[in-house]
């Protein structure tokens, strides 16, 4: 289902991200996210309650939004254009030497997931998977995680104990 998701998904709901990733706005946002979190589903084979960012954390999947931002950058640095990824501006440079190049594509990858990393600390939701996995880079990095039913049911099952235990 990974691979489904990664050479299917990504690249269905990304095409031509260079022409419209400056026009997404909160609604547009929602709609891919939701897009995204039923793909999740099936990666992870979670329950339906689980949040969408534990959901994301969990599955390391970065949220779609964030990836066709990071690819739309992308796209303008190939072609030498100048163009802001986040909060940071990146000039037009025609004649870039490949290292150059590659050093630029690892900050925007940096950037994206930092973007990902404020967004998870401010969220409201999965408070209990933010404990387990409260760095995303980490997680990301962390290849002993096998996503199963069982083991995304444990912390769901927990989660929901502690959000029923303080109503």
């Amino acid at each position: 289902m990974r691979t489904l998701y990664t050479g299917i998904f990504i690249p269905i709901i990304s095409y031509a991200a260079a022409g419209w990733a400056d026009k997404i706005n909160s609604q547009h946002r929602k709609k891919i996210r939701q897009a995204q979190r039923a793909a999740v589903l099936r990666v992870t084979k979670a329950y339906r309650t689980i949040s969408t960012a534990a959901l994301c954390v969990i599955a390391g999947a970065t949220p779609i939004d964030l990836i066709i931002k990071e690819k739309s950058s992308l796209y303008h640095l190939r072609k030498g254009r100048k163009f802001i990824h986040h909060t940071t501006h990146y000039e037009a440079l025609t004649q870039q030497t490949e290292a150059e190049i590659e050093k630029t594509k690892h900050k925007i990858r940096r950037e994206t997931l930092t973007k990902w990393q404020h967004e998870w600390d401010a969220g409201q939701l999965g408070r209990l998977t933010h404990k387990f996995y409260g760095n995303v880079k980490e997680r990301l990095n962390a290849g002993w995680t096998h996503n199963n039913h069982y083991w995304v049911k444990s912390y769901q099952d927990t989660e929901t104990l502690n959000v029923n235990s303080k109503n």
